[in-house]
């Protein structure tokens, strides 16, 4: 795999942009990219520029059967969709088309709670606006053991764990003790990469480009150095593919559960994002009518999980559309203990695809 360097990517700037120092944040670059996906299908002109010069390529990962890696679209109108929209939506991004009926917005929470297990059961009002006239869904679920789970044994109920404030807590700290990891460490970050299993992932090389390597990356800035500021230049896919394998005494950090979310408009804009927000927006194909719409919301929710056995995620991205107006390497062993706040992401590295990227500050919240 190359790792390009002369662009920040998107899910560099996204994350950069959510990042609040001292609070616990997860969000899904690609669940954001993915929703915009569809909308490419029928933007044009300016707007079309705008989508693809904030999002870039979208990664084409090859899911195993056996992996449960779900993503999921749908296309949700309050009238009739344009049957050409409609095909073009199931083919290229297999996508469910739904009717919204009476502007009821439980459904849509319904699906999105079956497809991601649960965790997220609510991504639009009850009662949408009056003004909407599609929403456009996608979903993450990502549900993984380690490669080499966590001894449940060996995990401390009282493990130190330094908040970004200095003052010290207790947090149940999962430990390895003595064992190979793959690690890296520049300008004072420690990185570890630590696989899930699957087939691939068994394999002593994992070089096929068509193949699916699914992992977790952990970074600890410096002691007293910003975690938002490191995560304002972390490209987590740098970080995996300069990990090598090193001998450690002990691996450890904190289990962790937490949710979070945010309307992602304000963040887009200042990405370029503009006219998709405007009465000057090219999107026209979704209904039916040939009304041109525009973008009035963007909801982005999260749930991460992690344990001794590995990662539950979940992601879900809502677009609501409105009709527009009449416009229209160390040489000992590596002691790596995440006691202090730190950074994680879940990528898969031979599509190059950043699946979820976060920061833990108190492993204790929840929200």
């Amino acid at each position: 795999m190359k790792v390009k360097n002369n662009t920040i990517p998107f899910h560099t700037k996204i994350a950069s942009m959510v990042s609040e120092e001292g609070k616990n944040f997860a969000i899904s670059p690609l669940s954001i990219a993915m929703a915009f996906e569809m909308v490419k299908l029928v933007a044009s002109e300016k707007t079309l520029e705008e989508i693809k010069e904030v999002f870039g390529d979208i990664p084409k990962i090859n899911i195993p059967k056996d992996f449960n890696l779900q993503i999921a679209n749908s296309v949700w109108t309050t009238e009739d969709a344009s049957e050409d929209y409609i095909s073009l939506v199931k083919e290229k991004l297999n996508a469910e088309a739904k009717l919204i009926q009476n502007f009821n917005g439980q459904p849509i929470n319904e699906w999105c709670s079956e497809k991601t297990n649960g965790l997220i059961d609510s991504i639009v009002d009850r009662n949408l606006d009056k003004n909407v006239s599609a929403v456009l869904i996608n979903v993450i679920y990502f549900l993984a053991d380690w490669l080499n789970k966590f001894n449940k044994k060996d995990t401390t109920e009282n493990g130190n764990f330094t908040l970004f404030d200095g003052s010290k807590i207790k947090v149940p700290m999962m430990r390895k003790f003595n064992g190979n990891h793959k690690y890296y460490e520049q300008d004072g970050v420690k990185y570890v990469s630590l696989p899930y299993s699957c087939k691939d992932n068994k394999k002593p090389d994992t070089a096929d480009k068509e193949g699916f390597s699914p992992s977790m990356i952990l970074a600890i800035p410096p002691e007293g150095k910003s975690v938002a500021d490191f995560i304002s230049k972390w490209n987590p896919l740098e970080s995996s593919f300069y990990c090598y394998e090193k001998d450690f005494s002990i691996l450890a950090f904190p289990r962790f559960k937490f949710k979070w979310g945010a309307e992602l408009i304000t963040f887009l804009k200042k990405l370029g994002l503009l006219e998709i927000f405007t009465d000057n927006s090219k999107v026209n194909g979704i209904l039916a009518s040939g009304n041109h719409l525009k973008i009035g919301a963007v909801a982005h929710k999260t749930v991460v999980k992690v344990d001794e056995n590995g990662t539950e995620a979940a992601a879900v991205t809502a677009l609501q559309f409105l009709c527009c107006a009449a416009m229209n390497k160390p040489d000992t062993k590596v002691i790596f203990v995440a006691d202090r706040p730190f950074a994680f992401s879940i990528v898969e590295m031979n599509s190059s695809a950043v699946l979820f990227t976060g920061a833990v500050y108190d492993p204790r919240k929840e929200d």
